[in-house]
């Protein structure tokens, strides 16, 4: 089961999470719950090749955020700015 689904039918928690699971449980066994979906932590029709490509782009990201503020705190450094 994949994508948005209502929380009663939420069952298992690799997909869902614990908590949407849990409120689900709850739902059933007939507490008090307010009504409302969860969405599932699989992406239908995902390749691999498109889960590598976004780690690859979060991480150049990641790398370039860095590189920036290392050029910015030399530069403030040779000014004695900071």
């Amino acid at each position: 089961m994949k994508g948005t689904v209502p929380l009663v039918k939420a069952q298992e928690t690799a997909l869902f999470g614990s908590k949407a699971v849990g409120l689900g449980q709850a739902i059933r066994d007939g507490l008090p719950v307010p009504p409302g979906f969860t969405i599932s932590t699989q992406v239908t029709g995902a390749s691999d090749a498109l889960a590598y490509g976004t780690a690859v782009v979060l991480i150049a990201l990641v790398l370039t955020v860095n590189l920036v503020s290392i050029v910015f705190r030399v530069r403030l450094r040779s000014r004695r700015k900071w």
